[in-house]
């Protein structure tokens, strides 16, 4: 459902919810980490928070608590760059000069997903890239990459039901 609701809900109004979470304390995940990294930007919401266990956020990977702590609640502009209902589905969302982009693999499958970043901005800028790492609980984490090439397709291999986000500065 997490790779649907961005297509027929959330193109009119913002969804409550409570994405982010990285830990099982409550309920079993039956997605990989980068998945739920990438919900709070996929979905709109007026109320986003952390919901997880503060012992959840703290053994994270530095990279990961930054983007979380700099994340914005409020957009300056949104644009879908790729997606099928119930497939996949790449967000990008604009605040200030800062694009942050989130994808998200609806499937049980490996799955690649894919977006031009020279389609958002000004070039030269950097891209950070936190995705799924070699297993569910874990993060791959690629920092301030240089984009020099408008055309540049930024190609990213998600685990089944796994996910990626992305910051261009």
């Amino acid at each position: 459902p997490n790779a649907t609701c961005p297509f027929p809900r959330m193109l009119i109004v913002w969804r409550e919810d409570t994405p982010g979470t990285c830990s099982d304390s409550q309920h079993a995940h039956i997605t990989a980490h980068g998945h739920g990294l990438a919900l709070p930007v996929v979905f709109e919401s007026a109320l986003q928070h952390r919901p997880d266990r503060p012992e959840a956020y703290y053994a994270l990977p530095d990279e990961v608590k930054n983007f979380l702590a700099e994340l914005p609640v409020t957009w300056d502009d949104t644009r879908l760059l790729s997606g099928y209902p119930g497939t996949d589905v790449v967000i990008a969302r604009r605040k200030g000069d800062v694009w942050y982009i989130g994808g998200l693999n609806g499937t049980n499958e490996s799955r690649t997903l894919h977006f031009v970043p020279g389609s958002l901005t000004d070039l030269p800028k950097t891209i950070t890239l936190i995705k799924d790492g070699a297993g569910e609980r874990s993060f791959s984490i690629e920092n301030n990459t240089p984009i020099t090439d408008p055309q540049q397709v930024v190609s990213v291999e998600c685990l089944p039901r796994g996910g990626f986000v992305a910051v261009i500065k």
